[in-house]
Order: C-alpha cells, then structure tokens, then sequence
C-alpha cells in the first residue's frame, strides 16, 4: 500500500465514520463536514497538503471553525477556515511529541534517518483511531457556543506557555538547528545564534534546559533524524552565552 492509499485509507475508514458517528454531517462535493448546535454550527474540513509526495511523506489535519448557529450548508460551503483551528489543540500537548505529526499535521511515511518509512497501515489506523475516540471528538463535544470555544482557545494559549511545552519546542528547534554541524563548526554559526534567540523568546533559563535532557531525547526519539545526538551542541550554546 502507498503513502498516499494510507493517507486516504484512514480518513475514509477513521476520520470521516468518526466525524459522522458525533453527529456531523457531511457537505456535499466537499471533504468538510458540520454540526448544528443550539448555541453555535462547528464544521470540520479535512485538508491535505499540496505538498505531499513520496519523500515528504503525505499529511492532512482538520481544520476546525466555530461559527453563529444559524449558517446554512450553502453558507458553510463557503465558511473562511483562515480562522480556524486544528484537531491539534485537543491533543496532549497540543500534538507535540505525537508518533505521527510534526508541524504540519499527520503525516504518513516519509523520511527517517535519511531512509524512506513505511509504516504498517493497521498502525496509522490504531493512532489515529485513538486520538478520535479519546481526544479529539471529546473535544468538539465540549464545544456547545461560541462562548465555550474562546473558554478553550484561553486554556490552549495558557498551555502553550508551560514549562513542559516551551522545552519541547526548544529542543525541537534546537535538534534541526544543529544537524548540519560538528563541534569544531558550531561556535559564531548563525544557527547558533538563532539558537540563543530561541531560549530568550522562550523565556527558558539554562538550568531549566539542562535540567531536562529526558524531555530532549524524546524530541530526538521522534524526530526525523534520530541517530543524531545534538545535545552538545546544544550544551556548547549554552556554556557560550
């Protein structure tokens, strides 16, 4: 089976029964689907990248709007999701450290240390299928108004800023940063100093960094390029500042 069959394999066989199974329905000639509530109309477009490809790996997210209640099918055909917001959110840690997304969604296959993936069908599906059931259908469930979505889009900001969350986007930055280099090469890069930059708009401390190498390794565990250990690098950034 392909990327692309698997890709399309679990939104025909998880996302979209999962969508309909809550109550969502589907609009027609589209890949959007949408629910009527009292208080407010939730539609769902499942979209995939234009980018996709064999050695890119294929990805696709929801993208998510929370409208007045009163928006007509036709209406919702023509909804802007620029103001949207994905299935990301309703994830632990806002999808962070999750086996099968990066920045850009899921993303099926792909690239890992620098060979082609092929991961087995049965376990997108299994995922996926979990973060449905547990996360992301419980989510769009608790949204009732429109009131009770900026209540969440609050929550999330407010956990984008913990501790745990700025550490993994940190090391995640700093894992890609410092790939391209050796020791003898690092000192005065300008990836270095976007380095140093990244910590400060971060508002991380070097003893929280350094006190966390678990948080780092597990960055790297699910990166692309995990036979690379950064790390000092990243202690060398550090011990330069």
């Amino acid at each position: 089976m392909t990327s692309r069959e698997k890709k399309n394999k679990v939104i025909q066989q998880v996302i979209k029964p999962a969508l309909k199974e809550a109550g969502f329905h589907s609009l027609r000639g589209t890949q959007a689907f949408s629910i009527h509530k009292e208080a407010c109309t939730i539609a769902v477009n499942i979209q995939s990248s234009q980018f996709n490809s064999k050695a890119t790996g294929f990805s696709f997210w929801l993208n998510i709007v929370v409208d007045t209640p009163d928006l007509s099918d036709e209406q919702l055909q023509d909804v802007t999701f620029f103001k949207s917001f994905t299935e990301a959110c309703f994830l632990p840690h806002q999808g962070r450290l999750h086996p099968l997304r990066d920045i850009r969604g899921y993303v099926i296959d792909g690239y890992k240390n620098y060979k082609p993936m092929d991961t087995p069908y049965e376990e997108i599906q299994a995922i996926i299928a979990n973060d449905m059931q547990q996360y992301i259908i419980p989510g769009l469930s608790q949204i009732d108004s429109i009131a009770d979505y900026q209540e969440c889009v609050a929550l999330w900001q407010e956990e984008s800023k913990s501790q745990f969350v700025r550490l993994i986007d940190y090391f995640s930055e700093a894992h890609m940063l410092t790939l391209p280099f050796q020791k003898d090469t690092w000192i005065g890069t300008v990836n270095m100093k976007e380095l140093v930059e990244k910590k400060k708009t971060l508002c991380l401390t070097t003893d929280e960094i350094m006190q966390n190498k678990s948080i780092y390794c597990k960055v790297r565990e699910l990166s692309t390029h995990p036979q690379e250990d950064t790390w000092p690098l990243i202690c060398m950034t550090l011990s330069a500042e």
